[in-house]
């Protein structure tokens, strides 16, 4: 079968880096069909525990334990960490050339 290519290379990137999934908590920050529910589904599949947040998400730095620094900014450590995100495709340019 065929699999959205972002969540298929994320998980080819955490296998090849070593990286346990089974068992272990993951939280995947959006819900979209191209990269959000698909990633969800492919660590579901791994045997991990998943939670899906969105901008709905209420307190989710108090609900996931997630930890801040000094100025307030999300703080990951100790985690495996991928950050994935689409742009919309803007013709005007990616068609422009310089002179």
């Amino acid at each position: 079968s065929f699999l959205p290519c972002t969540p298929a290379g994320v998980m080819a990137l955490l296998e090849r880096t070593g990286v346990e999934i089974a068992g272990k908590k993951c939280v995947v920050i959006g819900r979209s069909n191209i990269v959000g529910k698909p990633m969800a589904m492919l660590l579901l599949h791994a045997n991990g525990t998943v939670t899906i947040c969105h901008s709905r998400t209420k307190n989710l730095l108090k609900i996931h334990r997630f930890g801040s620094d000094s100025r307030g900014r999300l703080s990951l450590q100790g985690m495996a960490k991928t950050i994935c995100f689409s742009m919309p495709y803007d013709t005007n340019i990616v068609s422009r050339r310089p002179n």
